[in-house]
C-alpha cells in the first residue's frame, strides 16, 4: 500500500485539494441559499411564520443535497491527507465521520416519512388505492431502505478504517 501511496502521491495530493476546494465552496453555496432565506423570515417583515413554509422546504434540501455531501468530500480530503502524511492528525470531520453518516441515514428516514406523509397526501388525496402503493410508495420505500442500509455500511468501514490507518502510521 505505502508503494501505491508513493506511486500516486502527486494525483493524491491533486484529488485532496480538489476535495478540500469543493467541501468548501458547497458549504459556501449552503451558506448562500440560507441566509437570504432566514434574513427575509426574521428581519424584513418580522414574521417568521409567514416565511416558515418556504424554510421548512428549502432546509432540508439543501442539507440532504449540499450540506451533507460538502462535509463528505471534507472527510475525503482528510482521509487522504491521512493516508499522504504521516504526521496529519485527523480532524473532528474524520473523528466522527461515521456518526455524521448515521445522522444523515436518520435524516434521510425522516425526509421519507415527512415526504410520503404530508406531502404525497397533499398530491394522491386517496393514498389507500392499490396503484399509489405499487407505483409511488413502494418503489421510494425501497430505494430509501437500501441508500439507508448502504450509509450504514459505508458508516461502519469508516469506524474501522480510521484506527487502522493511524495505527500503520505509528508503525512506520
Amino acid at each position: 500500500m505505502n508503494e501505491f501511496i508513493e506511486k500516486n502521491e502527486r494525483f493524491l495530493r491533486l484529488c485532496c485539494n480538489v476535495a478540500r476546494f469543493s467541501g468548501l465552496f458547497l458549504i459556501a453555496f449552503a451558506a448562500f441559499i440560507l441566509i437570504p432565506i432566514l434574513w427575509l423570515g426574521v428581519f424584513c417583515d418580522g414574521s417568521f411564520v409567514a416565511h416558515s413554509t418556504e424554510i421548512i422546504q428549502t432546509l432540508p434540501r439543501v442539507v440532504l443535497r449540499i450540506v451533507f455531501p460538502a462535509f463528505l468530500l471534507l472527510g475525503i480530503e482528510q482521509l487522504i491527507r491521512c493516508l499522504i502524511d504521516i504526521n496529519f492528525k485527523p480532524n473532528w470531520i474524520l473523528r466522527f465521520g461515521d456518526k455524521i453518516i448515521y445522522l444523515y441515514a436518520i435524516i434521510l428516514l425522516i425526509n421519507f416519512i415527512y415526504t410520503t406523509m404530508y406531502i404525497n397526501k397533499m398530491i394522491y388525496p386517496s393514498t389507500h388505492n392499490i396503484s399509489y402503493v405499487l407505483s409511488i410508495f413502494l418503489p421510494s420505500a425501497i430505494f430509501t431502505f437500501f441508500k439507508i442500509l448502504l450509509w450504514i455500511c459505508i458508516g461502519l468501514v469508516l469506524r474501522r478504517i480510521v484506527p487502522i490507518i493511524e495505527e500503520s502510521k505509528a508503525l512506520v
